[in-house]
């Protein structure tokens, strides 16, 4: 039986008296896809929302998974371009700070073309730039590959392109929202192995080969026939294309309309939030890879065996994808903002457990708690901002959002490293990462009332 489908508005607003007088339109009606098979129905409609999430689920762990392998290419690459492990380093610390600063144009591109050409340009990036590093000769050629290149593909394979696509097919976006985000930690669990296979079986240069070629294969394909963007969707790029290219606008003026955009929303929702759980999120992603990237020198001080850190590792990427799919579910019944104060409060709380904890069950428990606090943040402050935004600026945000973390990610290992440089122990750069999570959660249980904007 044939279905139809309508494209209804979810709510009109037209301008108000005020809005009239100073000239400016009413907000920007919002459109849903209204038929009975949508939102849980049983029709194609909720079986490609699903298929739209595992997309986002595999794009998440190409992604991720091939990022955090990344470190197993260190011995073979090192020995064959005769360098030093730092210089080796270089090249992912390259990466990661063009992910962080092109994270928000990326977003901002998102908003203007939709996720769809931007995931397909990250995905066809990455893979073409994991073939040409089969061909490099020298370690100023890689950082050139893979640090700049290929961070421009893993920028559009991120975090704002996929809760996009992700999120606005569902009236409640935590689960599928949590469940897409698994990919962050399915990614490293499965790839890390079969990287580790390809190296040792036809040499680091064959490896790249291959993971390029499957990304290629099959991944481009995926998010080009399985993909589509609505025509709810194109009409928000097509005015938000109109308005960024309008002759009339200077760019101090728009700059000027997105800060006051951001000033006055965000004081109506409560207290500026959104400003507040970007701090979160880089206070927790600080935190969190400080602590995983020492874990090593900190049990190393306990004498814990070296067997029982990869345990503790494992735990934690485990437990990561309980709290992202926990959390999520969460959301969408009371909310995210206490939820995400509980994980911050958590995060710090199992932090202090793997710093003074005596026994080797404590120190397990206290990672499987960190993995479940940061899953469940990674995945209530997406929904968060996809609940609390317009469609036109939900790229922007996530772009900051992914900044965010992956500046946290990038400055946490270095203040443990320069903690026990400087003070032979890890403890002092822990303390102060601790201190910015608890003071992050505080800052979102203390929501102040909304204001009126005139």
């Amino acid at each position: 039986m044939h279905h139809k489908q309508q494209v209804t508005p979810a709510s009109e607003s037209l301008p108000s008296k005020q809005d009239k007088e100073e000239g400016r339109p009413g907000r920007e009606t919002v459109y849903y896809l209204k038929d009975e098979r949508s939102f849980g129905g049983s029709g194609n409609t909720a079986l490609y929302k699903w298929v739209i999430v595992l997309i986002g689920l595999a794009v998440l762990s190409v992604s991720y998974g091939l990022r955090w392998s990344f470190g197993l290419f260190c011995n073979p690459i090192s020995e064959e371009f005769d360098c030093s492990r730092t210089s080796f380093s270089l090249a992912m610390s390259i990466h990661m700070l063009m992910f962080a600063f092109l994270s928000p144009l990326t977003g901002s591109a998102t908003d203007r073309f939709g996720y769809k050409p931007i995931l397909l340009s990250g995905t066809i990036l990455l893979g073409s730039g994991f073939i040409i590093l089969r061909f490099v000769d020298d370690i100023w050629s890689f950082y050139f590959i893979y640090g700049i290149f290929m961070a421009t593909g893993s920028s559009g394979l991120g975090l704002a392109p996929n809760n996009l696509m992700v999120g606005n097919l569902f009236e409640k976006k935590g689960v599928p929202i949590g469940i897409a985000s698994t990919g962050t930690s399915i990614g490293p669990f499965f790839i890390a192995p079969f990287a580790t296979y390809l190296i040792l079986s036809v040499g680091w240069r064959n490896a790249f080969t291959i993971l390029g070629g499957m990304i290629l294969i099959f991944l481009v394909p995926l998010i080009q026939l399985s993909v589509k963007q609505t025509a709810a969707d194109q009409d928000v790029f097509r005015k938000n294309i109109q308005r960024e290219c309008n002759p009339e606008e200077k760019p101090a003026s728009k700059l000027y309309e997105m800060i006051a955009y951001f000033s006055i929303r965000n004081q109506q929702k409560g207290g500026n939030q959104i400003n507040k759980m970007l701090f979160g999120y880089f206070a927790c992603c600080l935190s969190y890879y400080l602590i995983c990237f020492h874990l090593p020198g900190i049990f190393g001080e306990k004498n814990v065996p070296h067997m029982n850190v990869a345990t503790v590792l494992g735990l934690t990427t485990l437990s990561g994808i309980f709290g992202k799919l926990i959390l999520g579910a969460v959301s969408d019944k009371v909310g995210t903002e206490y939820p995400l104060v509980v994980c911050l409060l958590l995060e710090a709380f199992a932090i202090v457990g793997i710093m003074f904890s005596g026994s080797l069950a404590a120190f397990y428990v206290a990672g499987i708690f960190l993995g479940i606090s940061f899953g469940g943040v990674n995945s209530l402050v997406p929904v968060h901002i996809l609940n609390s935004q317009e469609k036109s600026f939900q790229g922007k945000v996530m772009g900051l959002l992914t900044f965010s973390g992956a500046i946290g990610g990038s400055i946490g290992p270095l203040i443990g490293g320069l903690s026990y440089d400087l003070m032979n122990s890890f403890l002092p750069g822990v303390t102060i990462t601790v201190t910015l999570v608890i003071l992050a959660s505080t800052f979102l249980a203390l929501r102040r009332k909304p204001v009126r904007a005139n």
